[in-house]
């Protein structure tokens, strides 16, 4: 799957068609692969809507903007969507950084 999988048609990717895989799923699944993008699940929608609703931006809601918007971000930052995804998860739970070796 990985790289050559496409986030536009994953519905249509043989992967994307077995039942209870959905878009996030998906996402973790070429995350694992090797792919440097981001998985839009509810702690890293939620981290990151939060953050450009501070810089004055709308929140994104639709899961395939999500990701673009995400994708985007990281361009502009100099972060991988992939840093982003995991970043969202220790703001959300800080203890985990102390759990890190």
């Amino acid at each position: 799957m990985g790289k050559n999988a496409s986030i536009d048609k994953w519905e249509n990717d043989p992967i994307g068609k077995i039942k209870g895989v959905g878009l996030i799923t998906y996402q973790y699944l070429r995350m694992m692969g090797g792919v440097d993008t981001v998985m839009p699940d509810k702690i890293v929608k939620k981290v990151i809507n939060r953050i450009l609703v501070e810089i004055g931006e709308i929140p994104v809601n639709d899961n395939l903007k999500f990701i673009k918007t995400v994708e985007k971000i990281a361009k502009i930052t100099g972060y991988k969507p992939i840093e982003l995804c995991l970043m969202t998860w220790f703001i959300e739970n800080p203890e985990r950084i102390s759990d890190m070796p």
